[in-house]
């Protein structure tokens, strides 16, 4: 039955063209980053774009869903009818018939994050979801009242454990251990801060022993709203290319990412005021670390698996300690606003950047530039040759 209602409804759908338009959107639910960031972007877009009476958008979230508590909050905003499965077969039913024409309108055919920051938040929480986060924070380990950063490194530990029938060794190049982060985590515990490793699960425990630094993903006390509020209400987020960042993305926080390994789609995804460094890429005949007009001049830009890395013999170097905590602090003074600019950096800044422009068409921005971090460039000053 499912089927047959699902034909019927795309023939529904093109006969229907010439009176009103209907779109069809089918949201990832299975990572978060996806499941929140198709939204925020379709609501930016369709906030900044002018109003067309003779359409109607139909959304529907895939399964399984990796957080249904972000699923209800989106529900607040979007109209998301609990059949995904008709949806998808819905949306085939109108490709097969129109043929590939204009009868069929995606809703995300392409990400373009820039959106997302101009408009106000397109996501609250209630005051009911907003004081049981307050609780369970309280319960984790967090005072009512004291600030917290997030920190999130990417290993393999969800995705294996979520979607096990499929094999993700394809982007083992993008992990890289939490051991790397305790320093930095450190040094805002040191600072007044708490420091919640988020995550819904991790295959290594943060190794520390100040009480101010809690290993959220490894407790007991994980839970899908939790999940939304400690992330979408910290002071900062350090993190990486996995899709948690999203959360305090699109809630507006301050971001620092780190290990970032996406050089395809650079220009589109660097779209918001927020600092990051990149993993080094090494070479494995020579064992010269690369410049960016190495790294971007050829295959190694298009590269986005571990094969095609490979393939093109050059290794990823995760970022040092030392270095995740410089960014780290930098984000830090310059949420504060007690960063102090030197010239040095100003002008590594801008030649980092021309470097960049070279290769691709970067974006305009509204406000502030995202930056790499300063120290990291300082170190790393044959990226400019």
């Amino acid at each position: 039955m499912g089927r047959i209602a699902a034909v019927l409804g795309a023939l529904l759908i093109i006969l229907l063209r010439p009176l009103i338009t209907i779109r069809l959107g089918i949201i990832d639910g299975s990572r978060i980053g996806a499941l929140l960031l198709q939204p925020a972007e379709y609501l930016s877009i369709k906030n900044n774009s002018p109003q067309v009476p003779s359409r109607i958008d139909l959304h529907w979230c895939s399964e399984p869903v990796c957080n249904p508590q972000l699923q209800k909050i989106i529900k607040r905003r979007l109209r998301l009818p609990p059949w995904p499965r008709f949806g998808q077969l819905l949306t085939k039913g109108v490709l097969f018939w129109a043929h590939g024409q204009s009868y069929h309108h995606s809703i995300y055919p392409t990400t373009n994050w820039r959106y997302v920051t101009r408009q106000p938040l397109q996501f609250e929480l209630t005051k009911d979801e907003e004081l049981r986060g307050q609780q369970l924070a309280s319960v984790l380990g967090i005072p009512p009242g004291e600030p917290w950063a997030c920190m999130h490194n990417r290993d393999p530990a969800y995705l294996n454990s979520a979607l096990p029938t499929t094999n993700w060794d394809y982007h083992d190049y993008r992990n890289f251990p939490v051991s790397t982060m305790v320093d930095a985590a450190e040094e805002l515990a040191n600072r007044g801060y708490y420091v919640i490793r988020v995550g819904s699960t991790a295959s290594r425990k943060i190794s520390s022993s100040n009480p101010k630094i809690i290993d959220y993903a490894n407790s007991q006390y994980v839970d899908n709203l939790l999940d939304i509020y400690l992330n979408s209400r910290c002071a900062i987020f350090i993190g990486c290319d996995s899709g948690l960042w999203v959360v305090p993305y699109v809630f507006g926080r301050p971001i620092a990412m780190v290990n970032h390994t996406l050089w395809l789609n650079f220009e589109r995804y660097f779209t918001q005021p927020k600092l990051f460094i990149p993993k080094t890429v090494r070479s494995n005949q020579t064992q010269k670390f690369l410049s960016l007009q190495e790294i971007l001049n050829g295959e190694i830009k298009e590269a986005y698996t571990t094969q095609m890395f490979a393939h093109a013999e050059v290794t990823l170097i995760n970022n040092t300690p030392q270095e995740i905590r410089d960014v780290t602090v930098e984000l830090l003074e310059r949420t504060s606003g007690q960063w102090v600019a030197d010239e040095e950096d100003e002008e590594l800044q801008r030649s980092f950047w021309t470097a960049i422009s070279a290769f691709m068409v970067l974006p305009q921005y509204d406000n502030e530039s995202p930056r790499i971090g300063a120290a990291f460039l300082r170190k790393h000053k044959y990226l400019l040759d």
